[in-house]
């Protein structure tokens, strides 16, 4: 997985921020299969990686700050809310981290801590390059998009570093979809499903 790490000021608000890939590649790689397939032993590892993993850097931020505001953001996905075959760990473990962001906020709220979660869509970066270079893959990928167009890292970060800071004080708890509309198109139906309705 990876995360944000700032250098942290008075009154603990983010500096510089930047990327760090903590352990292994993402928690997705680690056991894509069928549900029938899937073994207890492969959901406990890729859950240890995309939501146990959290939470030691959230309970060091709140300690560290001696109840001074601070502010963390967690990277989930759109997965935590929709299936594709496969990838039931990898649902398991972004819906588990969203709700351990949202026991944080709750918790340790007094403590002086904010804590959200972004649920970024398909974003243009190295590890699914493999999806999105193909011009065909990528004309379809696009084509999900109600704008057409498709997420870069810059457009996931951004809204990071809002959540991070001052202007974004009073937001905590919340779980912000950054996937440019493409989980609030409703499928089309087939032609014969409007015949004979007016407009």
């Amino acid at each position: 997985m990876s995360s944000l790490e700032g250098e942290l000021s008075e009154p603990y608000r983010t500096g510089r921020i930047r990327e760090r890939q903590i352990g292994r590649p993402p928690a997705r790689s680690a056991r894509l299969a069928p549900f029938t397939e899937q073994t207890a032993d492969a959901l406990r590892k890729v859950l240890d990686i995309g939501a146990v993993s959290a939470l030691e850097p959230v309970q060091q931020l709140v300690a560290r700050a001696g109840g001074r505001p601070c502010a963390a953001v967690l990277v989930s996905s759109i997965h935590a809310g929709l299936a594709w075959g496969g990838q039931a760990p990898y649902a398991m473990a972004k819906a588990a981290l969203e709700a351990l962001g949202r026991a944080a906020a709750v918790e340790l709220g007094p403590r002086g801590l904010r804590c959200n979660t972004v649920r970024p869509g398909f974003v243009l970066v190295p590890r699914n390059a493999h999806r999105w270079r193909d011009a065909g893959t990528r004309e379809a990928l696009s084509g999900l998009q109600p704008s057409g167009e498709l997420a870069g890292p810059d457009d996931v970060a951004s809204v990071i570093a809002f959540l991070l800071g001052d202007r974004a004080r009073f937001v905590s708890g919340e779980t912000v979809t950054v996937d440019g509309a493409m989980t609030a198109v409703l499928p089309e139906p087939p032609p014969s499903f409007n015949r004979g309705v007016p407009g």
